[in-house]
């Protein structure tokens, strides 16, 4: 499959990952614009293998520090402002990445929440930290 980039587009830090789960490799790379701090943007590519080619994953860049979590057999997006940081669950639908469940964590407190299929989120726990710093 050949990609054509912008011309002056700088590619940046590709890694090759499966992300689904599907046996076959997926990749990522991150636009030379997209660095946020701590918040690093990647632009993700699925392969699908019934078109035998990688799809663009239009929401990708929506979620910062995207990986995939064997544990829970989901992508993962982590995001920090300061103190707080805020994980999501999420799944894949064709090309968009939609949060499924998540967790907002501050030194005070940790807030889990579900996310419903018109995208509100709801909150299902709240927890009081016992100690600021580490959690």
């Amino acid at each position: 499959q050949k990609f054509n980039f912008l011309q002056g587009h700088v590619i940046c830090d590709v890694r090759l990952v499966d992300m689904n789960a599907d046996g076959y490799t997926d990749f990522t790379y991150m636009p030379e614009s997209a660095a946020r701090g701590a918040n690093e943007l990647r632009k993700l590519f699925i392969y699908r293998p019934a078109v035998d080619s990688f799809i663009y994953v239009r929401s990708s860049e929506d979620h910062p520090n995207l990986f995939y979590d064997s544990s829970v057999n989901s992508i993962i997006d982590s995001r920090f402002y300061g103190e707080t940081i805020r994980t999501a669950l999420l799944r894949l639908d064709g090309d968009t990445l939609l949060e499924v469940s998540g967790k907002i964590s501050t030194p005070d407190s940790t807030l889990k929440f579900i996310v419903d299929k018109n995208g509100n989120e709801k909150i299902i726990s709240r927890k009081k930290n016992k100690e600021r710093g580490y959690y």
